[in-house]
């Protein structure tokens, strides 16, 4: 029944997964939506190997698409030079090796994780103090003054929208989903939508990177172990876990890019379901719609280990199917016209907003995708809008 639940989950979740900016979360409020929770309430595994393979999947058509999906994680790719389909190709090989070894040190680091958790995540003022110096450090990234402003100007922006959704809740129903589409997904789709780029006209040429064995194995240690440690404190994107890791890079190649990526998107799952399963701690919406529907078992020493054996499964179920189907996922996702995809897409992402939220997610929508335009239009790190669940999460403790 085990093997039955995997490989169902990751059947749907490579699916689910080639559908463009379609994140995990969006994924768990359909569920909810047509009751899909009721029907699988003691199938744990088989949400787990969904999640799992739906977010390691959906690196494909982000990079096909030229666009993110609404995880913050894709943000390094914002602006990148599109390749052509070989070289496309080749970093997608790249990545998948990269999710492999990722999984592998992250089931390494489970203990460290586990001992870093119990140190450290009811010293409170400590919790305050890093969400606090993470905008800071958002900020003086930039070398000029102008430019730090305009990231302080993002971060209150985003940061009074989350204070007065999620703090107060005011006025709206279920504000997380229209909030985090306006702020990540929608300013992309956006963007393609009305581009004047025609298919197949690539720009210039990738510089060839040459990477041996032994950087990448470093890459995705460092990956690991920044997303290890990021994952202690709520509201903290991985997307940050990365933008530390960046300092111990010798430079910034793509590659190099793809590589810490991909560590930290495939560690960082296995980590957030320890947190739920061991700790009882959500860090993003898919695993609170398991915990609010009683999916999530309750744990002894033995069901950690078949969690951390279940997880390389999937991850290599899922880099092994990838790998084999990538050149029919590419000629079949580019026969689609990409504006039209991303407009069915657009509209039933509204459609899940509006059952959930409201005409008031709506207006979030707008509201929310214009400050999510504001990193684009200027040209700076999108990770400044992850203010809008860090300032809130900073009152919490004030």
């Amino acid at each position: 029944m085990l093997l039955l639940e995997v490989l169902c989950g990751v059947a749907l979740g490579f699916v689910l997964g080639l559908i463009p900016n379609i994140h995990i979360n969006l994924i768990g409020y359909v569920f909810s939506l047509f009751g899909v929770f009721v029907f699988f309430k003691e199938n744990f595994y088989f949400f787990f190997s969904l999640c799992v393979s739906q977010t390691l999947t959906s690196i494909i058509p982000s990079f096909i698409f030229y666009t993110q999906t609404q995880d913050v994680l894709f943000s390094p790719f914002l602006g990148q030079t599109p390749a052509t389909p070989s070289e496309t190709k080749a970093l997608l090989l790249l990545s998948f090796l990269s999710f492999l070894l990722g999984g592998i040190f992250s089931v390494l680091f489970l203990p460290f994780f586990y001992l870093l958790f119990l140190l450290f995540s009811d010293f409170y003022f400590l919790i305050f103090l890093i969400l606090l110096l993470s905008l800071i450090f958002l900020i003086f990234q930039e070398k000029e003054n102008s430019f730090r402003l305009i990231v302080l100007a993002i971060i209150i922006f985003s940061g009074t929208l989350g204070v007065f959704t999620l703090k107060f809740n005011f006025f709206f129903k279920e504000p997380l989903i229209p909030c985090v589409f306006g702020l990540f997904a929608l300013p992309s789709i956006l963007l393609i939508l009305f581009s004047g780029e025609k298919e197949g006209n690539f720009k210039s040429k990738v510089v060839q990177e040459i990477m041996c064995f032994k950087q990448i194995v470093y890459l995705s240690f460092l990956g690991t172990l920044f997303s290890s440690t990021i994952a202690i404190f709520p509201s903290l994107s991985p997307g940050l876990a990365m933008t530390f890791a960046n300092t111990f890079k010798e430079n910034k190649s793509s590659k190099e890019t793809v590589v810490l990526f991909s560590s930290i998107l495939s560690s960082v799952l296995l980590i957030y379901f320890f947190l739920a399963v061991v700790f009882n701690k959500s860090r993003i919406g898919f695993i609170s719609f398991l915990q609010i529907n009683n999916i999530l078992p309750k744990v002894v020493f033995a069901d950690v280990l078949q969690l951390a054996f279940v997880f390389l499964i999937v991850v290599g179920l899922t880099v092994t199917l990838a790998y084999f189907c990538l050149d029919s996922i590419f000629i079949e996702l580019n026969k689609l016209d990409k504006k039209t995809v991303l407009f069915f897409v657009l509209m039933f992402s509204l459609f899940i907003v509006f059952v959930f939220s409201g005409m008031g997610g709506l207006f979030l929508v707008v509201v929310s995708g214009g400050i999510g335009f504001l990193p684009i239009v200027y040209n700076k790190n999108r990770l400044a809008l992850m203010s809008y669940l860090i300032l809130p999460t900073i009152l919490f403790f004030v």
